[in-house]
């Protein structure tokens, strides 16, 4: 009967720590569930924020006089280490990363975005990008 008993005792700790390990890998996977919609939700928003910073530029140029000009630096890769594309099309900013696409209606403009230092002036009532 000591024999029963001590099986029945080494039966029920496997048995709770089977339970406790399947408790630890649910909360594990949830917990990353939710870091992984953190850090696209943070992707979406330096998207956001890039589009914003040249859209900004180009109004601020648009609303100048002739002889306007200026430098801004667009990143490389976003603040979170993401690549992402920035162009603009018929009027519209259209940056691009792994996750999102945002997009951005904006002054006509003459010239081409690039990463790093941009070039931006206004001449002939038009702005220009890099040019």
């Amino acid at each position: 009967m000591g024999r029963n008993v001590k099986a029945q005792g080494a039966f029920e700790f496997v048995l709770l720590v089977a339970i406790a390990f399947t408790i630890l890998i649910v909360f594990v996977a949830s917990t990353r569930s939710e870091f992984s919609e953190l850090s696209s939700r943070e992707e979406r928003f330096l998207l956001e924020d890039v589009s914003y910073m040249v859209h900004n530029e180009l109004n601020l140029a648009a609303d100048m006089l002739d002889g306007y000009y200026r430098e801004f630096t667009l990143p490389v890769l976003l603040e979170n280490g993401d690549s992402y594309n920035i162009s603009i099309q018929s009027n519209t900013i259209i940056a691009i990363s792994e996750n999102y696409d945002y997009a951005i209606g904006v002054v006509a403009v003459s010239g081409d975005l690039i990463k790093g230092i941009n070039y931006i002036n206004k001449s002939g009532g038009v702005v220009n990008l890099n040019q």
